[in-house]
């Protein structure tokens, strides 16, 4: 695969990271051009809602329904009580974080416990976020809306993303993804009514071809109109049904309820003796 076809899907899948902010989302160019440079310069913002915008609105519908049928397959109160369980361990990780990293199951050494220190912070506030979105609740995720979810809570979302990648030794955003979008130009090479042409140059010079068509009034990769389809009646065939849920229910209840003990352990221990021996007690368990 091409290395635009492969930043076309990497950016595809980043609207569920971000946007431009709580002010809404970025506009799109009504040309197939604009809408590419629109796509590129936007992501080099940090602003991926661009790619929410260029969607056909049929898509944006198919986006938001999957997402509606996932959360809506599953009970009220097994949501509910995972979320809880995400909300609650969580805390106990901004709490107790010195008690986790001093665990011995961590097995931590000088220069990770260092790096690992570093990102704690900013992935229990990326948590934090997530579960204050419209996903953390059951009766806000049923109804769940892409275009909001991004415009009111990507922002904070990617602004946290570039900060984690920022910690890392390797900082894959600005040493890899960023330069790679600034490199590109955008050059087109044909139109016709409904169909252009586009010619994408990297930083090392190599040419990619990728042809846009006007679906809806926006312009969109042509591979990406003829993968959509199957695409989507792919990811709902693997959504389950109630009766397919059933056992799954029970399994995931009682699973909860034993996380839940644990989690109600760790959280009301007030010393760290107390808090290592909780997550002894789980190597032991883990053992037997």
């Amino acid at each position: 695969m091409d290395r635009y076809r492969r930043l076309v899907f990497v950016l595809i899948a980043s609207t569920l990271l971000g946007s431009c902010g709580s002010g809404g989302l970025p506009e799109v160019p009504d040309d197939a051009k604009g809408t590419a440079e629109a796509v590129i310069s936007n992501l080099v913002e940090n602003k991926p809602g661009i790619i929410w915008s260029a969607l056909p609105a049929s898509y944006k519908a198919d986006l938001n329904d999957l997402a509606r049928s996932t959360v809506r397959v599953i009970s009220k109160d097994l949501y509910e009580d995972s979320v809880g369980l995400l909300r609650q361990a969580n805390k106990i990780l901004k709490e107790k974080k010195s008690f986790v990293l001093k665990s011995s199951q961590l097995g931590l050494m000088a220069n990770d416990l260092e790096e690992v220190s570093k990102n704690w912070d900013a992935i229990t506030q990326w948590f934090d976020i997530l579960l204050d979105s419209q996903l953390g609740s059951f009766e806000t995720a049923k109804n769940f809306d892409g275009g909001v979810w991004l415009a009111e809570t990507g922002a904070d979302l990617m602004e946290h993303m570039v900060t984690i990648s920022a910690l890392t030794s390797e900082d894959p955003w600005k040493n890899e993804i960023l330069p790679n979008l600034k490199a590109i130009t955008v050059k087109q090479i044909s139109s016709s009514a409904g169909k252009t042409i586009l010619e994408f140059i990297g930083d090392d010079g190599q040419k990619n071809t990728e042809t846009f068509v006007k679906v809806e009034e926006k312009w969109i990769p042509a591979s990406m109109q003829l993968e959509w389809m199957n695409m989507m009646q792919n990811a709902k065939a693997q959504i389950p049904t109630e009766s397919d849920m059933l056992p799954a229910r029970i399994t995931t209840r009682m699973m909860i309820g034993f996380a839940k003990g644990v989690l109600n352990q760790l959280d009301a221990a007030t010393s760290e003796e107390e808090f290592l021996k909780v997550l002894e007690s789980l190597g032991n368990f883990d053992a037997f």
